[in-house]
């Protein structure tokens, strides 16, 4: 049975194998959480492990919050919980901007005076959606601008191939 309620943050337990590195994104998330509260929980197992959250726990802390949502799930077994943990993290990379409705939004919302910051976008990537920049082109290096054939990595977080 899975539920939401108000957890001790004092009791939750840092699941020791989390993937993630997440101590600069706990700073932005917390200016996040002060802006809108504490809305989506922190996911752990029957026994208090976190299994989705850690960056969560750390912004709350920060914050000093006593206590956070938290929804419990009770997991078949370790290899499913561990499983959900990792698609959990890897489902962010899913989905891709529309860049035009993106800066339509943007737009609506500077004209409110909304600090748009508090969209998780920092200065120079606001520069970019409100300004037409090419993201997609921006870096790119075509062999013509630089005389050499560009190199083919494999980039270890999203495992997108990119020409160096």
């Amino acid at each position: 049975m899975e539920f939401i309620k108000d957890y001790p943050v004092e009791k939750l337990k840092v699941w020791e194998m989390n993937p993630r590195k997440n101590d600069e994104a706990s700073e932005k998330l917390s200016g996040m959480i002060q802006e809108y509260g504490f809305i989506n929980p922190i996911i752990i197992d029957q026994n208090g492990v976190i299994r989705a959250g850690h960056t969560r726990l750390k912004a709350a802390k920060k914050l000093d919050k006593k206590t956070v949502p938290v929804l419990i799930h009770n997991f078949e077994n370790e290899a499913q919980a561990i499983g959900f943990a990792i698609a959990d993290n890897k489902s962010s990379e899913w989905a891709e901007w529309d860049f035009e409705q993106l800066e339509e939004l943007m737009k609506e919302l500077e004209g409110q005076k909304f600090s748009l910051e508090n969209t998780g976008f920092d200065e120079t990537q606001l520069d970019g959606i409100m300004n037409d920049v090419d993201i997609d082109g921006f870096f790119e290096e075509t062999e013509e601008k630089t005389g050499k054939k560009p190199k083919i990595v494999i980039c270890p977080n999203c495992g997108e191939e990119i020409e160096i």
